[in-house]
């Protein structure tokens, strides 16, 4: 008899012995706010529980897990067993006399592990209108998200040389994430985009800008029969900080919006703004987004990866939102980079405007191309909707026992 669970964790069980005694041991998948776990309880007096599974490195690897004394449970979380099995491996997990087969897939859906379909997309609209758009959303950074402290005086000491009107959330000419030296707005005005029009509101956004600069199709677009210049428009929108939920709201808007191949969110992170980004909707074209942020991997990423969209670029802890930053995602995009290629370019650039000199890896800045992608992804709460529970779980239909 065997018994099929799978979970919306890239994880699924084959038991092939159910129980044959009430000392035999019962499992179940416990789903909480934590993360999904497989919980092992047995009256067993001598309880055992070995797991083998192959590593990264191909060996074969067999380990007791131990119950403590005088205690007949275990709970083994889902996210363990995901950072010992590798992405398409298997293991098999024994617990006295039952065998279960765990099969392990990737938490990246096969389409959006290149950005192939996407840039085919892209260079469809080229051909067709000598043009493709992207759309950022900028909400902009407060002097009140630092609080009172060293990180704060640095800033306002050496980063633009100017004492308050960079963090300053609803000035968006000074402010550090936009019109500053290292803002968005400035960064791309002075490496040759050209501002086509803008418009400054009294309230959010308090300014929208529109960007383009034309590109001579390298041998990647000619590949795909670009064989004549483009333009590349970039619609940015700045929000105030005390908008953010605003910012978030307009973001998922414009993900749903076809006329965007590409979309951005840069912020510094404040869990208010989740839920709004609970309504990301997979689209009905390739489209790639970016999310310049502190935690937008672990936060945000199953999210985007859920819904079909091809994540760019993300962040951890740390992470500047500022324009040096975006400004070579989007310059990577408009030459038909790869993963890679995408961080790499950030990489390279990031150290012209910090104080170190030394290239940020894969432990601040992400995407699939590096190899603790998936298990950033699944060390978080996944509460993107703000009720409470596991959106991993929300969604899971199994009957946990068996």
């Amino acid at each position: 008899m065997e018994a099929n669970f799978v979970s919306l964790y890239p994880i699924s069980f084959v038991v092939t012995s159910p129980p044959q005694s009430r000392s035999e041991a019962h499992l179940h998948i416990n789903n909480s706010l934590a993360g999904q776990t497989l919980s092992i309880s047995t009256s067993s007096p001598n309880p055992k529980v070995t797991l083998e599974y192959r590593n990264l490195e191909g060996k074969i690897i067999k380990e007791e897990i131990p119950f403590e004394n005088g205690i007949n449970h275990i709970n083994l979380s889902f996210t363990t067993l995901l950072s010992l099995i590798p992405p398409s491996g298997e293991a098999k997990l024994q617990v006295d006399n039952r065998v279960i087969k765990i099969t392990r897939s990737s938490l990246i859906p096969e389409e959006l592990k290149s950005l192939d379909p996407l840039y085919l997309q892209i260079s469809q609209d080229i051909k067709e209108k000598g043009t493709f758009e992207v759309a950022v959303v900028v909400v902009l950074w407060d002097a009140s998200f630092t609080g009172e402290g060293y990180y704060k005086t640095l800033l306002e000491d050496f980063v633009v040389g100017r004492k308050r009107p960079w963090a300053e959330g609803r000035d968006a000419q000074n402010n550090l994430y936009w019109g500053a030296a290292t803002g968005l707005r400035t960064i791309l005005k002075s490496n040759s985009w050209k501002i086509e029009k803008e418009k400054t509101n009294p309230v959010s956004p308090l300014q929208i800008t529109t960007f383009s600069k034309n590109f001579t199709p390298n041998a990647f677009w000619k590949k795909l029969g670009v064989n004549k210049p483009f333009k590349v428009t970039i619609s940015a929108q700045a929000y105030a900080a005390n908008d953010i939920e605003r910012g978030y709201a307009e973001f998922v808007h414009l993900t749903k919006n076809e006329a965007y191949r590409v979309v951005g969110l840069v912020t510094h992170y404040i869990p208010e703004g989740k839920k709004a980004l609970a309504e990301i909707a997979a689209p009905n074209q390739p489209k790639g987004v970016f999310i310049v942020s502190c935690f937008s991997a672990p936060e945000f990423g199953p999210l985007v990866l859920r819904n079909n969209l091809y994540p760019l670029f993300f962040s951890l802890p740390t992470t500047t939102a500022e324009g040096y930053i975006t400004w070579p995602i989007l310059e990577s995009v408009a030459e038909g980079a790869n993963y890679q290629q995408i961080l790499e370019r950030v990489k390279n650039i990031y150290p012209r405007y910090q104080l170190s000199k030394a290239k940020p890896g894969c432990n601040q800045y992400l995407n699939p191309s590096c190899p603790n992608f998936e298990k950033v992804l699944l060390e978080n709460n996944n509460d993107w909707d703000g009720d409470g529970q596991n959106n991993f779980t929300d969604l899971n239909p199994i009957d946990p026992q068996f």
